[in-house]
């Protein structure tokens, strides 16, 4: 288990409940067999282990399950990463195809802050619809306070500041058709989040979370699917969905 030193935030009293499906008993008497608890890795980009059910809008992830296309684009340079074709393609700005608290746990890393907050409202929203009770959900954005900080040091001068923050797509578009694709091979950022504002959206949808350390989490094998590097220059916050959170 991980240790932490940031407040919790404590579940709303006007939040609505978040619905889930009981199990029903087979009738039978047979208990059936078990399967694997669902981990979703949600923006997972070519990080796609064994034993998650990875996700991704990307182009990449599209054009990776076109065979002879994929191969072409990565040719010519076009794709950044070597993409799974087995990365499950969904827009995650839409309802997720997992029913109500079916998910054991969610990771995802730099995905949020690559949604507008509204987009990042519903993305959160639908976390917490599919998680089930006790589950973990683990997100990481880029520390906008991380970054300021840097700048007040005099780390980095005035003209990288758009480029730091991640608005910018100008640096993965060199030449034409580079240029024309850069917003789809990474995404700006379109929403900036510390500590605090973090924490208070997903306290909006019931979920308890803390700040986290990079690689300690109650997710099992979260080495596998967090990278050490990224995550320590990164906001990382983890929480648990409670059964009260999950109650009708």
């Amino acid at each position: 288990s991980s240790t932490s030193t940031s407040p919790v935030r404590r579940s709303a009293r006007d939040s609505p409940p978040l619905k889930g499906k009981p199990a029903t008993a087979d009738p039978s008497g047979v208990e059936p067999p078990k399967t694997p608890p669902l981990r979703l890795h949600l923006g997972c980009g070519a990080v796609a282990p064994a034993g998650w059910c990875n996700v991704d809008n990307a182009l990449g992830a599209r054009i990776a399950k076109l065979g002879r296309v994929s191969a072409w684009a990565r040719s010519l340079g076009l794709l950044r990463h070597d993409w799974s074709p087995d990365v499950h393609v969904h827009d995650l700005r839409r309802r997720f195809p997992w029913p109500d608290a079916s998910v054991q746990a969610i990771y995802s890393a730099h995905t949020l802050d690559q949604l507008t907050r509204r987009e990042g409202e519903y993305f959160l929203f639908e976390c917490a619809r599919v998680l089930a009770p006790g589950g973990v959900i683990r997100i990481v954005v880029t520390d906008l306070s991380a970054i300021l900080a840097d700048y007040e040091k005099g780390a980095f001068p005035s003209t990288e500041f758009v480029e730091r923050l991640g608005l910018s797509t100008e640096r993965y578009g060199q030449g034409w058709l580079r240029r024309r694709i850069a917003s789809y091979r990474r995404p700006p950022r379109r929403c900036l989040y510390d500590a605090e504002g973090l924490l208070d959206a997903m306290f909006a949808v019931g979920i308890e979370a803390r700040v986290h350390a990079a690689r300690l989490s109650r997710i099992d094998g979260i080495e596998e699917i967090e990278d050490a590097d990224g995550a320590e220059r990164s906001l990382i916050v983890e929480g648990v969905r409670t059964p009260a959170d999950a109650d009708a």
